[in-house]
């Protein structure tokens, strides 16, 4: 059985991701991801001999039925979430007759409401006092094996004055594991792990946590004494610690005590799996490769298991037999999921799924890491090139400069087209891709990605373009040659390589991106006449600097991108982040907020520009796209705007819109581009 899949559930606008907790161990679990889709969803998993299933509708309504067969060719709907609660997240404890569930307890909120909406505040929101009734309410849920059609029995365990991300049972305590979480950052202090004493509900849950920092992916020891959890770092509001790439924690449950494993590992830990000999398995990003590693036990060292080159997610092993299952990709090789018995065959691994056989029967793009040097500090910097099918090491090359967000993220050897990840097709299209791991990016070392602070988009702009401009033409499969550079900031490079984002969170990375392109046409890959860029998120705040930087752009891409910092902090979701990267607030460093700003360039730019954004971003709020748009059309720049109704930062509400997204940028890019 998986030890943590999810179920997503979704509401109207939002989503809600539940932790799906093994009962037997003895079957695997293959789960869809519902990003961009719509309708039926549900995800079954064993429970003894009968699969159980969780489902939604097609209206996203909140009652979500646990589906048990009674009957080989029947199937009975125990309703475990009605009215008005949204559920949050639920574990399994000791016997599979009976859950934990979290929800949002919506009727006190309303409640809440309807005592402020009162004759003197008619229906005015007063924005702190509502955001106090964010709460959640946590339930005991026990199913009638005798009697699946009887109404599930339901009492309430706590409520708490957070929401909640995850659940975790340990049986030898008798408590309840909890994460707190919050949809505003505006500190990470509302980010902690917290535990339930169900033998003593009346008193008040115990922090377990102060570390400032995102904690997921909460799984039990196997003698149950230990909790480990990952942890992410997205900046201190008290400046005692910097951030870091993504981390593997321990804490003893008698004791408190919580220690770093894998603390030898120089790059950014996607996922783990327990097995059960009492060791671990270890999902690394180190540069562009996402590979296995094994501890024999939480004390021992990290051991690398040769595998394919690419990336591994994912990762679970069944409790009984030791049997692990896994999903890999590569740019050249599509998803499937993969089982094997022993680590030590892992080139040997069999594929029970074929649900990507149609692109193995395309001509992809093939791709290979590209290195250049950022001259300014002689940092190495790395990305993917992405070629057009037929076309590699080719010369002469229109260039797409994709940037990856973040930006504590990176570019990896991996194959996930999408609405976000489209380099694979640009490179179908034509070009040669280039997703630069700029400063700032994961899987290069903590300093790397802390030195994106105070220059957050200049100095991985220059990393960028002079990888270009050591490049000049290639030629893809209708001409374009796609870069992905892996700028400071970007993951699996190390902690310093993420540290160097600080105090630079554009101006570092921007040059990293720069020296990349500068690279690639002295290295005569690149035509240096038909060269683009474009980004999303993060991409796209640098997008936005480098168009003020340079001239050499023929097409740009703005998705979701900051025009101006000081506006930007004060109405965005993740306050946190842009307080940490730029080394303080508005007010006390309003130099650095300006200079990386792209707005106070927007006279330098000549660039064609296509912008996108989601109609309800809180991440990145749409009035920056207007506000870029507005400042291009007064200059009589070449610009469009296109808005995507009832979409947040992420396009998943209506795939239709990912797919125009994709469609548009490539008629701008064709447009534009200066392609032969």
């Amino acid at each position: 059985m998986a030890d943590q899949p999810y179920q997503c559930f979704r509401f109207k606008d939002s989503e809600y991701k539940v932790p799906i907790q093994p009962i037997d161990g003895e079957s695997f679990v293959l789960l869809d991801d519902i990003h961009g889709r719509t309708g039926y969803k549900g995800e079954s998993f064993s429970c003894k001999s009968n699969p159980v299933r969780f489902v939604r509708n097609n209206r996203y309504e909140r009652e979500i039925p646990l589906r048990i067969p009674a009957m080989p060719d029947s199937i009975i709907d125990c309703d475990i979430v009605k009215g008005k609660d949204i559920p949050l997240a639920f574990t399994w404890p000791n016997t599979d007759l009976s859950l934990y569930l979290a929800t949002i307890n919506t009727q006190i909120t309303m409640d809440n409401n309807n005592d402020m909406n009162n004759e003197e505040w008619k229906d005015v929101i007063q924005y702190r006092q509502n955001k106090i009734y964010e709460q959640s309410s946590i339930y005991r849920i026990v199913i009638d094996e005798h009697n699946y059609v009887s109404p599930t029995k339901r009492s309430l365990v706590k409520n708490v004055p957070f929401l909640v991300g995850e659940l975790l049972f340990v049986p030898s305590q008798g408590k309840l594991l909890i994460t707190s979480v919050s949809p505003l950052i505006e500190s990470l202090e509302v980010f902690e792990i917290y535990s339930i004493d169900l033998r003593d509900i009346v008193s008040s849950p115990v922090r377990l946590t102060d570390d400032e920092s995102l904690e997921s992916a909460l799984r039990l020891s196997k003698d149950g004494t230990h909790v480990l959890f990952l942890s992410r770092s997205l900046g201190s509001g008290r400046k005692k610690f910097n951030d870091t790439q993504a981390r593997l924690y321990s804490m003893n449950l008698i004791d408190g005590q919580t220690t770093r494993l894998a603390q030898s590992f120089h790059g950014d830990i996607y996922d783990y799996a327990l097995n059960s000999y009492g060791g671990l398995y270890t999902l690394g990003q180190l540069g562009t490769e996402v590979q296995i590693y094994s501890q024999e036990s939480l004390s021992s060292d990290l051991i690398l298991h040769s595998g394919w080159n690419g990336t591994y997610e994912s990762i679970t092993v069944s409790s009984q037999n030791n049997l692990i299952a896994f999903i890999y990709s590569s740019t050249q090789n599509p998803m499937e999921v993969y089982i094997t018995k022993h680590m030590d065959e892992l080139r040997s691994a069999q594929a029970i799924t074929n649900e990507n056989k149609l692109f193995t029967q395309r001509s992809l793009p093939q791709s290979k890491t590209y290195q250049w040097k950022n001259e300014d500090d002689h940092q190495m910097i790395e990305g993917l090139l992405h070629y057009p099918p037929g076309k590699f090491q080719a010369k002469n090359l229109p260039l797409l400069v994709l940037i990856h967000g973040g930006p504590y993220l990176g570019s990896i050897n991996r194959f996930l087209p999408d609405w976000y990840s489209w380099a694979p097709l640009a490179a179908t299209e034509g070009w040669l891709v280039l997703e630069p791991n700029y400063r700032g990016s994961s899987g290069y070392g903590d300093k790397f990605l802390n030195n994106l602070r105070y220059r957050p988009l200049s100095l991985p702009g220059r990393d960028i373009l002079y990888g270009v401009d050591h490049w000049a033409p290639l030629a893809a499969t209708e001409g374009w040659l796609v870069l992905e550079p892996n700028y400071r900031g970007s993951s699996g490079y190390g902690d310093k390589f993420i540290s160097d984002l600080r105090y630079r969170p554009l101006s570092l990375p921007g040059r990293d991106i720069l020296y990349g392109v500068d690279q690639l046409i002295r290295d005569g890959i690149v035509d240096p006449l038909r060269v683009s860029i474009g980004g999303y998120s993060y991409g796209s705040y640098l997008t936005n600097w480098l168009i003020t930087q340079t001239k050499r752009f023929n097409a740009a891409l703005s998705g979701a991108g900051v025009i101006e910092f000081t506006s930007s902090w004060g109405a965005m979701n993740l306050p946190a982040l842009l307080t940490y990267l730029m080394g303080g607030f508005p007010w006390e460093v309003p130099h650095i907020y300006q200079s990386e700003s792209p707005m106070y360039q927007l006279d330098r730019v000549r660039t064609p520009t296509l912008i996108t954004t989601g109609e309800n971003d809180s991440r990145v709020p749409k009035s920056q796209s207007y506000m870029l748009e507005r400042g291009l059309y007064y200059r009589g720049v070449p610009v469009k705007l296109i808005t995507f109704p009832n979409e947040g930062h992420a396009l998943t509400n209506n795939p239709w819109h990912g797919k125009i997204k994709v469609r548009e940028e490539l008629k701008w890019l064709k447009k534009h581009g200066n392609q032969l």
